[in-house]
C-alpha cells in the first residue's frame, strides 16, 4: 500500500487514474504479468506513441514498472505492476499544514562575543552587571528578556525537526530588534546569517520616542523597544517584512539532516537591542517557523 498525503502527490495519482484508457492499462497489465508494449498497444487498439505516453504518467507515480528482456528478435520491453492499493490521506496537511514552529527564548543563545558595552535584563532586574560581557556566560541569562551589545554577535540553534525524504522550502524568523541601549547613534548595521551563510543585512533604528514599550517593566527607566522584523528565505530569495533584499534562496544554505540550523545575529559597533517575552512592544522571543515538502 502506497500512502499520499502530499496535495502535488494526489493530484498527480488523481489524474493518472483519472483517465479510462490508463485503468484499462493497468487492468490488462494485471491480467497478464510482463505483457510487453507492442502487444499491449494492439488488445488497447494504441498507437505506440499513445501507449508510450501513458506508461510513462503511470511508471513515474510507481504503479507501472517496465523492463527490458530478450526476444527472439532482439530486446523487449515488458510491463509489470508496482501498486495497486493507495491510501489517501486528504486531511493530513490540514493537522500539520508542512511546518512547525519553534520560539527560542532570547537567553538561550549558544555562543557569543561582545564588548563591554552590553546588558542583560529579566523582567524583574538587571542580570549580573551593565557593561560586564561575563554574565554572557552565566547560566541566569536563560531568564534575559532584554538583550543588548555592541560590535559582536549571538548565536541560536534553530532546531531541524524534518524528516529523512523532508525538504525544508523556507525558514520565517520573527524578531524585535533596536539599536543598543544608550547608543549615540540613531542607526546599526544588523546582519543574519544561517549555517555561516549571509542571508541579509539592513538597518535599525534607534526610536526617538518617550515611551519605555507596552510591555516594558515599570521599573525599568529607559526607552525600550523596537521594530518587528521578519525575515523569510525561500526559493524565491530573501524577504525583509515582505520586501525582497536578496537573491541568495534557501537552496544556498547548507541543511543536513538531524543537524541544527545555526542563526548567527551580528551587529556594527552601533550595536543591537534584541526584545524578549515581557519587553518592549510585541511580547514575543525570537519565532522561527520552517515549511518543508514531503
Amino acid at each position: 500500500m502506497k500512502k499520499i498525503s502530499n496535495y502535488n502527490d494526489i493530484l498527480k495519482t488523481c489524474t493518472a487514474l483519472g483517465s479510462k484508457t490508463r485503468l484499462e492499462i493497468i487492468n490488462e497489465i494485471r491480467k497478464k504479468p510482463n505483457i510487453n508494449l507492442n502487444e499491449l498497444a494492439e488488445k488497447l487498439k494504441l498507437t505506440n506513441g499513445a501507449l508510450t505516453s501513458h506508461i510513462k504518467m503511470l511508471s513515474d507515480l510507481g504503479i507501472v514498472q517496465v523492463n527490458i528482456t530478450s526476444a527472439k528478435r532482439g530486446a523487449q520491453k515488458v510491463c509489470s505492476l508496482n501498486n495497486i492499493l493507495f491510501l489517501i490521506d486528504l486531511f493530513k496537511n490540514e493537522y500539520n499544514n508542512n511546518f512547525y514552529e519553534e520560539n527560542i527564548p532570547i537567553g538561550l543563545f549558544s555562543n557569543f562575543y561582545t564588548n563591554s558595552n552590553c546588558g542583560l535584563i529579566s523582567q524583574k532586574k538587571i542580570i549580573g552587571e551593565i557593561n560586564e560581557p561575563k554574565y554572557f556566560s552565566s547560566s541566569n541569562r536563560l531568564n534575559s528578556n532584554l538583550i543588548w551589545f555592541s560590535d559582536g554577535y549571538l548565536e541560536y540553534s534553530i532546531p531541524n525537526l524534518i524528516e529523512e525524504k523532508q525538504t525544508i522550502t523556507e525558514i520565517q524568523i520573527s524578531l524585535e530588534l533596536s539599536t543598543a541601549i544608550n547608543s549615540k547613534n540613531n542607526l546599526s548595521i544588523i546582519n543574519l546569517n544561517l549555517n555561516n551563510k549571509p542571508i541579509a543585512s539592513f538597518n535599525v533604528d534607534n526610536i526617538q520616542d518617550n515611551s519605555k514599550g507596552l510591555y516594558s517593566p515599570e521599573w525599568w527607566n529607559f526607552k525600550s523597544f523596537g521594530k518587528l522584523f521578519v525575515i523569510k528565505i525561500n526559493s524565491n530569495g530573501v524577504f525583509l517584512n515582505d520586501v525582497k533584499i536578496s537573491d541568495v534562496d534557501i537552496s544556498q544554505i547548507n541543511i543536513v539532516n538531524n543537524e541544527k540550523i545555526n542563526l548567527n545575529i551580528s551587529c556594527d559597533d552601533n550595536g543591537v537591542a534584541i526584545f524578549g517575552n515581557n519587553f518592549g512592544n510585541y511580547n514575543q522571543d525570537i519565532k522561527v517557523k520552517v515549511s518543508f515538502d514531503e
